[in-house]
């Protein structure tokens, strides 16, 4: 368990884009973004846009990696390109939102075509998307290669917890973790996950229960909240065309069941 306090203002003075800084709960941290076997956290970046970080290996988040992973982000925009493998990702947001009817211009920055939905079956609507340029980084944050990728957020009776993520990034990474469910929808196989994150005060002692927790692929422990809270992390992910899918749920209410639904019915668009 590692303090979300833990040389905050050393590391921002190192970072070369003075306006990039932590964040003051984990809670912020994970909001809408958490994902793809590991949390993504979204912060301000240099020339206004919005930085988005994940581990691939999710245990144990350091504030410390987090700020560097922040730092490499500014470092893309000069072109650096560093030799390695992958244990992560950053993401820089576009300074402006698509809606549903402008998807021909986002898959024309994109580079591809991607499935979205303008609504689903169980009363979910398109809110907007977003064209976000996403780093591969290595052990120590250096960026390995670049690539473009989609981001569309979904509401339902006011309540934005369901997002849609699609790239074509040259790998897909290992998972060592067993899905909580799988389908298939034609020869396109589904895979559903669920991941736990207890957010805890600042010099909170772990509990037994914690640490037996803690040797789980699907729990992470994280201090820097006012008080002990949960959050849940739902992904339904997908392989079409070349494109990688993944429908994250935040909190969210659906099952796997529902979201992987919500998959199908993406996968089956005309």
């Amino acid at each position: 368990m590692r303090s979300l306090q833990e040389d905050r203002i050393k590391m921002a003075l190192e970072m070369q884009c003075s306006d990039i800084s932590a964040s003051d709960t984990l809670k912020q941290k994970i909001d809408m973004d958490i994902r793809r076997r590991g949390k993504i956290k979204t912060v301000p970046a240099c020339g206004g846009q919005e930085v988005s970080m994940r581990e691939e290996n999710r245990k144990h988040f350091s504030v410390k990696k987090f700020a560097i992973g922040v730092a490499a982000a500014c470092l893309l925009l000069s072109g650096g390109v560093f030799a390695g493998r992958t244990t992560g990702y950053i993401s820089a947001g576009s300074t402006g939102a698509y809606t549903y009817d402008e998807l021909a211009k986002a898959e024309e920055k994109l580079g591809f075509s991607a499935d979205v939905a303008g609504k689903f079956d169980n009363g979910y609507s398109f809110v907007e998307m977003r064209v976000l340029k996403t780093s591969a980084t290595d052990e120590n944050q250096r960026v390995l290669y670049t690539f473009p990728e989609l981001a569309a957020d979904y509401a339902r009776g006011g309540v934005k917890d369901i997002s849609l993520y699609a790239d074509q990034k040259p790998e897909k990474g290992e998972r060592t973790k067993v899905p909580d469910m799988t389908d298939q929808c034609g020869d396109i196989v589904l895979r559903y996950d669920v991941y736990t994150y207890k957010l805890v005060p600042v010099g909170y002692e772990l509990t037994e229960e914690d640490k037996e927790n803690l040797q789980r692929d699907d729990y992470e422990i994280s201090e820097g909240s006012d008080s002990v809270e949960y959050s849940k992390v739902s992904h339904v992910t997908w392989e079409k065309d070349g494109v990688y899918y993944d429908l994250l749920g935040m909190d969210t209410v659906l099952s796997g069941e529902e979201m992987i639904g919500m998959a199908k019915e993406l996968i089956e668009m005309d």
